[in-house]
């Protein structure tokens, strides 16, 4: 994937591939299918560094913001469709860039630092 490429060559460590990957069924609210990636990290014991969401539309950003991050307290990062296609598609660096900069302030890397006097 680009994003893994991209969060690499900015210093955040990425696994080759996820853990696991969980796909949403037919009848799945999102907190159905969030609850069964908390409910596997807490099995395997693995801490969840983060979460890729691929949502359908913007209207579920709420819901995965609500469940993913303080019901489940899982670290999500959303992707919209348009999203999926400037870096995809049209190779649009300074998309994933800024992904990556979200990602790296979500799991506790620092993105800029103010020089000493």
């Amino acid at each position: 994937l680009q994003i893994v490429r991209t969060c690499r060559s900015t210093g955040i460590e990425m696994p080759d591939s996820p853990k696991f990957y969980e796909q949403a069924r037919k009848n799945d609210t999102v907190e159905m299918v969030l609850k069964r990636i908390a409910d596997k990290y807490d099995r395997d014991g693995i801490k969840c560094d983060l979460v890729f969401v691929a949502l359908f539309s913007s209207e579920q950003y709420a819901q995965v913001k609500s469940c993913g991050d303080i019901t489940f307290g899982l670290v999500t990062q959303c992707i919209l469709p348009k999203t999926i296609s400037d870096v995809a598609i049209k190779k649009n660096y300074s998309t994933m860039l800024n992904i990556a900069m979200k990602i790296n302030m979500k799991i506790g890397g620092i993105n800029t630092k103010l020089l000493d006097d």
